[in-house]
């Protein structure tokens, strides 16, 4: 039986020749988020494809490194092809229309953009080829070994297994970032309760009293507490609208 591994990275078969590495794409598949920091083939993938339009001019190889550039040529060609939000974030719509896309010219090679370099990782050493029985996963003949830790190993009809991100990873992502939202808001909510009471407390005992000219007084107050409200309430428009698009970039 021949032994193969997976890497780190799915859908990237990872060939071993004199201590180096290579990597093969044919009509490559895309498989994980990506955004701002996120490096390796699938970002090298995605730059060729970005060079290739002619939306990322800034580097004329790939680099494997997704920066400010990258981003900002992905929406581009988000927004070219009615992909929404045009976020410059790579989620599965932006996925799906990537993988749709005749990639054989598009084979990643690597190159350097500033400072930033691509980082290989490595795979375990081959089990020797005469291995009668696999220790790992079996798929078409031959042997893998486990997926990283959150991803779901995907043994297809033909050809080689690979690992994609685990669906229940993305859903727990959600729930996390929406519980923080709300927490946010929340606490603004909390401060505009106090803001109140405070103030009508102010207000209430300078109406009672025979303070002269307190009605100025009363009047400075409800200055103070409208515009510490609105300024808050700004706040939790700019929290909700943040919120909003950091859950449409995660549900793409």
């Amino acid at each position: 039986m021949k032994i193969k591994y997976l890497s780190a990275l799915p859908i990237i078969a990872v060939l071993i020749f004199s201590g180096t590495s290579s990597v093969r794409a044919q009509s490559y598949q895309f498989s994980q988020n990506l955004t701002i920091g996120s490096t390796g083939p699938d970002v090298i993938a995605l730059q060729q494809i970005l060079i290739n339009k002619g939306y990322l001019t800034s580097v004329s190889t790939p680099t494997g490194y997704f920066g400010s550039g990258t981003r900002t040529a992905l929406e581009q060609l988000q927004a070219a092809n009615n992909i929404s939000p045009a976020s410059g974030y790579c989620g599965s719509i932006t996925r799906t229309f990537l993988n749709s896309l005749s990639t054989s010219s598009s084979q990643p090679t690597s190159a350097e953009e500033g400072q930033n370099s691509v980082q290989t990782n490595s795979t375990p050493p081959p089990t020797p080829s005469n291995a009668n029985v696999c220790s790992g996963t079996p798929c078409n003949g031959a042997c893998y070994n486990a997926c990283p830790s959150g991803d779901d190993f995907v043994c297809p009809v033909s050809g080689e297994a690979y690992c994609q991100p685990n669906q229940q990873q993305q859903t727990n992502e959600i729930n996390a970032l929406t519980t923080q939202c709300n927490n946010k808001m929340d606490a603004l909510n909390q401060q505009i309760s106090a803001i109140e009471s405070k103030y009508n407390g102010l207000i209430d005992a300078y109406a009672g009293s025979p303070v002269p000219n307190k009605e100025i007084q009363i009047q400075q107050y409800e200055n103070a507490e409208n515009g510490q409200v609105q300024q808050l309430q700004g706040q939790e428009q700019e929290l909700s609208d943040t919120c909003q698009l950091q859950l449409n970039a995660l549900q793409q």
